[in-house]
């Protein structure tokens, strides 16, 4: 008996783990839970619950119980609708001839129970109960579950000999082990094997017709990714051809502008040939000159042979004439001396053109400008101080402190639209100040000259033309008229105020100093109007007279400053 039992329980184990969430039995009035005293013949009970896992993804919309309405047209499958539950009306409890329907639903819970009072419907051979469900696309799957393949068999007939009871094969297991054998027992759960087996094999036939949707799909999913890879290669395939298009392209619009810059390069530059001519055509003359000096030279000396001669033979008879004569050979002397004198410097020139031939690369051009639009590129860039950029200008004109080996180009030139950072320190104009004519100092905003100042720079140092001694014009008319208490490049040497390359008129306290120009390298500076978050600053006077330097209609401040050279 202890067998049977556990037999028992792990056939019913079975069968919740086959059929979990959907459960669809018939009873009789003997065997059910909820007799109607004796008026009731059959109870169909159909529940679905949804697992955990499918919540928030699918809902129930509906429950239905329908009978096989003509038994003898099994074949075409004649249903008719015995009760329903939808989500429009989710409960119900009703009571009619026809019987008592009782039903809930809800997202993830139904029940339908529909208790049967008419004959003909009782004897119904076949039941089914359909489950309706959406998920969140809409799209709506059916679950189906048919009871009572046995219903009306022999094996039914005979159970029921056994009992004589009504026995329906879908009865629940405790009330059927009342007042039976043991060989009842096992041939009712038989029966209710047999009908458990089927919701199986209706479930796996579901599943099996689900699996082949999914193969479908993921058929139609695959064809289609294909087809988008392939349609992605080719328009990549495209693209690359088109870019290599565009590239060669270009390409051949960057030759043809370098091959044009080239030209005009070879056009610009001297013809190396020509220069070649020259050279020799130099070298010739010079020799010309050498051999006209050695003539000299030769005749020299026999004219000084042929004095010597006539100083001889004539020297009782000519004596009046010694002295003219004498005075004639020392003319002649110093003519020579000034030859020799000539010829040594005939050859220094004639060693550096020799040197520039060989070489035949011209000088460079590129530290010259047109600095006050003569149409004469005459003036050598020296120095250019920058504003603001953290480095003190006067130790930097000095020794080149703070300045890298290697500036950037627009430091080089005042073209605006080219950044520079730095200062820019011709080392070789500045350490080899010789044969200067005229130094040009000028003040630049955004690029263009505002004011300027030109200098005498003939026996100067690269410290002592800034002078007003020197002074040769200005962009200010006052600036020779009137005093100065500071004019040099080492200005005010105060570490609070450090004022370089000043030019200042007078000192009355901050709200009346008075001057043209000044570069300020302390930080962050003595007075109210040289205030400044970085150094060096650049304060010049706007009009054409000295300013009052605390007015700020009177002063602004400069991008940037530029020493220019030209010489002898």
């Amino acid at each position: 008996m202890q067998t049977t039992s556990t037999l028992c329980m792990f056939l019913i184990c079975l069968f919740q783990v086959f059929c979990e969430g959907f459960d669809f039995t018939y009873n009789t009035p003997s065997l059910a839970t909820n007799d109607s005293a004796g008026q009731t013949c059959a109870l169909l009970r159909c529940v679905e619950t949804l697992a955990d896992s499918s919540t928030g993804s699918r809902k129930l919309l509906a429950l239905t119980i329908y009978r096989l309405a003509d038994q003898t047209a099994q074949a075409g499958k004649k249903w008719e609708q015995l009760a329903t539950v939808t989500q429009d009306s989710p409960q119900t409890d009703t009571v009619s001839n026809a019987g008592h329907v009782r039903a809930e639903l809800f997202n993830t819970k139904g029940e339908l129970d529909v208790e049967l009072t008419k004959a003909e419907e009782c004897q119904s051979t076949q039941y089914s109960c359909v489950v309706e469900l959406v998920d969140k696309q809409g799209h709506v799957t059916l679950k189906k579950s048919v009871l009572g393949g046995r219903i009306g068999s022999d094996a039914a007939l005979r159970l029921d000999n056994v009992d004589s009871k009504k026995v329906s094969p879908s009865y629940s297991l405790a009330s059927a082990t009342k007042g039976t054998g043991v060989i009842e027992k096992v041939e009712q759960l038989e029966v209710l094997l047999m009908e458990k087996l089927k919701c199986i094999e209706t479930r796996l036939e579901d599943s099996h017709s689900v699996g082949s949707r999914l193969d479908e799909k993921l058929d139609d999913l695959f064809a289609r990714m294909f087809e988008n890879i392939n349609n992605v290669g080719k328009d990549t395939s495209d693209k690359i051809v088109s870019s290599e298009m565009r590239i060669e392209d270009k390409m051949e619009r960057f030759k043809e502008r370098l091959e044009d810059k080239i030209t005009y390069i070879h056009l610009e530059k001297p013809n190396s040939k020509t220069f070649t001519d020259i050279c020799l055509d130099q070298n010739s003359l010079i020799e010309n000159i050498f051999d006209s000096v050695q003539s000299m030279q030769q005749n020299l000396t026999d004219l000084g042979n042929q004095v010597e001669q006539v100083e001889a033979t004539v020297t009782n008879s000519v004596k009046r004439s010694q002295t003219a004569l004498d005075t004639k050979l020392e003319s002649m002397v110093t003519k020579f001396e000034n030859l020799t004198e000539l010829n040594k410097k005939l050859a220094i020139d004639v060693s550096s053109l020799s040197n520039a031939c060989v070489s035949k690369i011209p000088a460079p051009v590129d530290e010259y400008f047109d600095a006050l639009a003569t149409g004469r590129k005459e003036w050598r860039l020296a120095f250019k101080g920058v504003a603001y950029n953290n480095v003190p200008i006067y130790p930097a004109y000095m020794h080149g402190t703070g300045i890298p080996s290697e500036v950037e180009d627009g430091c080089k030139q005042f073209n605006y639209s080219l950044s520079c950072a730095n200062h820019y320190r011709n080392k070789d104009a500045i350490e080899n100040w010789q044969n200067v004519d005229e130094v040009l100092f000028a003040v630049y905003v955004k690029g263009q000259m505002v004011k300027q100042i030109i200098f005498n720079g003939r026996d100067s140092t690269f410290t002592s033309w800034f002078s007003p001694s020197r002074i040769i014009s200005s962009s200010w008319d006052d600036l020779t008229s009137l005093s100065h208490n500071i004019f040099s490049i080492i200005g005010d040497t105060r570490t609070k105020l450090l004022r370089r390359f000043q030019v200042n008129q007078l000192y009355g306290g901050c709200a009346k100093d008075k001057g043209w120009f000044l570069a300020g390298d302390a930080l962050p500076g003595g007075c109210d109007f040289e205030k400044k978050l970085a150094a060096p600053m650049f304060l010049y006077s706007k009009g054409r007279t000295v300013a009052l330097l605390s007015s700020p209609q009177q002063v602004a401040r400069a991008d940037s400053v530029g020493i220019f050279i030209k010489y002898e």
